[in-house]
Formats: C-alpha cells, sequence, structure tokens
C-alpha cells in the first residue's frame, strides 16, 4: 500500500458523546482533501464508555486503537503515532477545539521548511508577520491572517503561568505548549514519540524539549480555536501532576548526561 500522505491522530477517553461527529468532520475533511491517501487514527485510551464502538458507527474506516487501561494523554498519542505510516503526522484533540482546516495552516509551514509545526491559540490581525522561532537558527516569515481564540479567562491565566514555568525551568521560550493540535515530518514524529517517557498532560512540553536538543526547525502557527465544555483537564490535580513532571523534566536537563 502507497504512504499515506498524512495521519491524523486523536487520543480519546471516554469520548462517545463528543468524539463521533467530530470525527466524522475529520474524514469528510480528510476525502476532499487528500482522496484515498490519509489515514484517521483513534487510540481509545482504556474508555469504559462506547467510544470505541460508536467511533466505528461514525467513521467505518477509522483504524480504532484499543489499549486495555488508561495510560494518559500522551501515552495515546503516543501509541497512535508509532502506528502511523503517513508522510505528516498529526494530532489534535478529541472536542474539535481547533477545527480540522486548521491543519493546512501547519502544512503550509512544514512545505517551507519546518519539521514540526505546533498551534498556538491566540489573536492576530491580519497583515501581521509571523516569524516561526527554531533551534537551527533558520526564521521563515508566514503570512498570519485572522485566527479568533475563545477561551475561559482562569485557563488561560493557568496556561499562561505554565507557559512562565517552562519558560523558567527548562529555557522553553515559546507562547503556548500545550495546545493539542502539532504536526511533523513521519520521520522525527516516530524519533520523537519513540523517546518519550512523560504519559500525562505535560508530554507536550518533553516533546519539545527532545525536539530542541535534536535541533528541529520549529514554526509556531496561530490557529482558530474555541474552548469546548466537557474537557478531561482537572483545574484541582493536573497543574500539581503537570508541575511535577515539569521539575523531572529540569532535573534531567541540568543534572543528567543522558543524549537523546
Amino acid at each position: 500500500m502507497r504512504e499515506p500522505e498524512i495521519s491524523v491522530i486523536i487520543p480519546a477517553f471516554n469520548e462517545a458523546t463528543r468524539l463521533p461527529p467530530f470525527a466524522k468532520r475529520v474524514t469528510d475533511y480528510l476525502e476532499e482533501t487528500f482522496p484515498a491517501r490519509h489515514e484517521l487514527i483513534v487510540v481509545d485510551d482504556g474508555s469504559s464508555d462506547k467510544t470505541a464502538d460508536s467511533v466505528h458507527k461514525a467513521c467505518a474506516n477509522a483504524i480504532i486503537i484499543r489499549q486495555t487501561r488508561n495510560t494518559g494523554k500522551g501515552g495515546a498519542v503516543r501509541t497512535g503515532v508509532l502506528a502511523s505510516r503517513g508522510a505528516l503526522v498529526l494530532f489534535l484533540d478529541a472536542d474539535g477545539a481547533a477545527p480540522i482546516e486548521e491543519e493546512f495552516r501547519l502544512r503550509q509551514a512544514i512545505l517551507r521548511g519546518a519539521d514540526m509545526a505546533i498551534g498556538v491559540r491566540a489573536t492576530l490581525q491580519r497583515g501581521h508577520v509571523l516569524r516561526s522561532w527554531s533551534w537551527r537558527r533558520c526564521e521563515m516569515e508566514l503570512p498570519a491572517q485572522n485566527v479568533r481564540w475563545e477561551f475561559n479567562p482562569f485557563r488561560f491565566m493557568f496556561g499562561r503561568t505554565f507557559a512562565l514555568l517552562v519558560e523558567f525551568l527548562l529555557g522553553l521560550n515559546i507562547r503556548d505548549t500545550q495546545c493539542g493540535f502539532k504536526m511533523f515530518r513521519k520521520e522525527w514524529a516516530h524519533f520523537l514519540f519513540s523517546r518519550l517517557k512523560l504519559r500525562g498532560f505535560a508530554f507536550d512540553v518533553e516533546l519539545l524539549h527532545l525536539a530542541r536538543r535534536s535541533g528541529l526547525i520549529i514554526a509556531d502557527i496561530p490557529i482558530n480555536w474555541r474552548e469546548i465544555d466537557g474537557g478531561k483537564v482537572s483545574m484541582l490535580t493536573d497543574p500539581i501532576l503537570m508541575g511535577r513532571d515539569i521539575l523531572r523534566l529540569a532535573w534531567q536537563k541540568h543534572f543528567s548526561r543522558g543524549r537523546v
């Protein structure tokens, strides 16, 4: 079989209600944009509801990987990425907060030379120029069209605080590490995720940390995004777990001499 042009990975945990209609929209878009050259991989991360069955009914051609136990978002994305075959690999959240159509913005950055493109939840006015950063000192200029971000102020403050913590401890000056909309060239996707250790919500930070150490060209691209009710992040416990994971990464960075 020919290599797909794109693999789309969606991690899912108890998403029997929200995911099927979104998965159908993703499938319809892929059929139109990459006819017969795409794959949608849904990783059911140990759901206790009928997530896998519901997705299969909505999208018969989707590849569904059922995990017997919940491994965490990072673990689910890792499973899907390592099973992917596409020349481009995109993972996105099951809630559909970022429309699948936004993949075009990230794909253009990769076609212009980036190894990895990450969605950024921000608002830019038409005519502004987005300058992507990279660790090879290779800068691209991409025209930024109007994008809109609809958010909860409390979650916004948590996100900004988390970004500052990441920058302070790891030196990652990235506007939005946690946006669940990231695209890679296949070889780099498999390289990074095969080395990923974190399985929880902080896995994005480790991913970017590994990318930095590996010398990837990374573009951060503003995308349309709106908050969807029913998120799986607990604002009571998950910030503590994420903070713990970031401290571990910082410890490894400063005291471990191991290589990527």
